[in-house]
């Protein structure tokens, strides 16, 4: 996420300390790019309070406030989240970005979708990854076919073999 022409992206807060707003969006993208980036935060570290606070702070200090200003004003216009558009794409496919996230139709889109993974009773734990692909994976990988009911259990089992919750291990 090169940042060549100087301009960051305003992250508002709101009283609970928390970002908000569709820059907090971007800001928990590049948070995941940096955690999921083996030059940034290596492999060596199981769990984030395995990390050093002298990388944390570096990391900090080097790649996030490089793109991010934090700004804890009650609010933030707009036209000023426009003017600090990221460097990798035009100012002009920006504020038609911000247009988009912010038309009511968006969040009211966003709001439902939220409400929505809120009422997910059996999550998944497969990340971004298709089902299909993880399937095609495994198939490819152990030279074999594998079931709805396989897969089911590679869907809702943790890495130490247990189910995510007992809904999911009820269910199977």
């Amino acid at each position: 996420m090169p940042n060549n022409l100087g301009f960051k992206v305003l992250i508002n807060w709101n009283a609970e300390s928390q970002p908000v707003g569709d820059a907090a969006g971007l800001l928990a993208g590049y948070l995941g790019f940096l955690a999921s980036n083996d030059d940034t935060f290596p492999i060596m570290y199981p769990k984030w309070p395995k990390v050093p606070e002298t990388k944390k702070k570096l990391v900090y200090e080097t790649n996030i406030k490089a793109k991010f200003v934090v700004n804890d004003q009650d609010h933030q216009n707009v036209e000023q989240n426009i003017e600090n558009f990221p460097g990798e794409v035009t100012k002009d496919h920006w504020a038609m970005y911000l247009e988009y996230r912010l038309h009511p139709d968006t969040m009211r889109k966003a709001d439902q979708n939220a409400k929505n993974r809120q009422k997910q009773g059996i999550p998944h734990t497969l990340g971004r990854k298709t089902l299909a692909r993880t399937r095609d994976d495994m198939e490819k990988r152990d030279g074999r076919t594998y079931s709805r009911g396989d897969m089911y259990e590679v869907s809702h089992k943790k890495r130490n073999g247990t189910y995510v919750n007992d809904e999911a291990r009820k269910k199977n």
